[in-house]
């Protein structure tokens, strides 16, 4: 396996070339936790695609003409879009995609696989790049599987990954990205827990949707809500959300489609799901050492985790970083935005079009 490293294999010695999202999955999978088939394209790989591409010179061209501080955002938002459209542009090489190729085959079959970042340093208890680096889902054909490969290796480049960097004063040249492979687990319902509520402290929250998990990553599906208190493991609080849209599978993409009618009354996961979930936060955090936040899918009642990290712990009140939360916004936030968009703004457009249309213009 020239390019991949197995699941099992991955251990503290090969954790940079697995990258640390596969590395926690690698931990997870051997405390005894049920993960999907999973495999990692080596940051190697990637250093090598760059280098026989001409990626590595054309990166350099574009990002060394001044210090990464003395970049105006806008400069960063064109220089990350030609980068990305460059690896988009850039297959590998013949011999590269054919190993890949022929390896993912081998292990996958033809079940639909997900692709997901794991760069070395992305997950860490001091920063967290959670929603900066891409992953896509359902991937079936070979050709989509390798250019999606490809577009996760970009995502080091994104203007918000750039920005992160700079914050942190960490050197994007020096970044490298693996990819972890995975089997998709059609599960009925996903969702995420952190061991330590971000709103209450006292508490584990669970949040879940029906279908995929994506929905609600993204904000295009409300999650049901509940908090579990840490010290007798009991529900606390349950805030139901308005079932109306689902994250579905098709041909390699997920589609948002509606939710049928026998699921909008009734909540994605059971009582004793969500203790579940409770409980398996806990031991992650015991197993760990420090709080976590846990991605999961339940598949016929049962559980699976796709991905684990810690929580991020700089502190909030002396973050500088403001415009990193304004990246990742709440569904709340999004159905503010949507309705002032939908009652002030377009409204107010339009208006004022209609205004214009009856001014008399003079030709000139």
């Amino acid at each position: 396996m020239k390019y991949f490293i197995h699941i099992n294999d991955i251990s503290e010695a090969n954790r940079k070339f697995a990258g640390d999202k596969t590395f926690n999955l690698a931990l997870l999978k051997k405390s005894g936790a049920s993960i999907p088939d999973s495999i990692a394209l080596t940051s190697s790989t990637y250093k090598k695609y760059l280098r026989s591409s001409g990626m590595d010179t054309l990166i350099l061209r574009e990002l060394k003409r001044k210090k990464l501080n003395d970049y105006r955002w806008e400069e960063l938002w064109d220089i990350s879009l030609r980068i990305k459209n460059a690896f988009v542009r850039h297959e590998m090489p013949t011999d590269m995609q054919n190993e890949i190729s022929s390896h993912i085959k081998d292990f996958f079959g033809d079940k639909p696989i997900a692709v997901r970042s794991s760069a070395p340093g992305e997950d860490g208890r001091n920063s967290s790049f959670a929603g900066l680096h891409e992953s896509y889902i359902n991937l079936t054909d070979m050709s989509e599987i390798l250019k999606h490969i490809r577009m996760v290796w970009a995502s080091l480049w994104s203007v918000s990954a750039l920005l992160y960097r700079r914050e942190l004063k960490l050197d994007p040249f020096k970044s490298t990205m693996a990819v972890l492979i995975q089997e998709v687990i059609a599960g009925d319902s996903s969702g995420v827990a952190f061991s330590i509520s971000p709103d209450h402290p006292e508490c584990i929250a669970v949040e879940a949707v029906y279908g995929f998990n994506q929905g609600l990553v993204d904000g295009t599906v409300e999650p049901d809500h509940w908090n579990i208190e840490r010290k007798n493991m009991s529900i606390c609080d349950f805030f139901p959300a308005e079932h109306d849209k689902i994250m579905k599978p098709s041909k390699n993409q997920l589609i948002l489609t509606d939710i049928t009618p026998d699921k909008k009354s009734v909540p994605p996961l059971s009582e004793k799901q969500v203790l579940m979930l409770a409980h398996e936060a806990m031991r992650q955090e015991n197993y760990f050492g420090h709080s976590r936040d846990l991605e999961w899918t339940f598949h016929n009642s049962k559980l699976f985790l796709l991905q684990s990290r810690p929580i991020t712990t700089a502190n909030k009140n002396t973050d500088s970083r403001k415009y990193y939360d304004n990246l990742l916004l709440s569904f709340d936030q999004l159905k503010k935005i949507r309705s002032k968009l939908e009652n002030e703004i377009l409204p107010g457009m339009l208006k004022a079009g209609q205004e214009w249309q009856q001014e008399a213009i003079n030709d000139i």
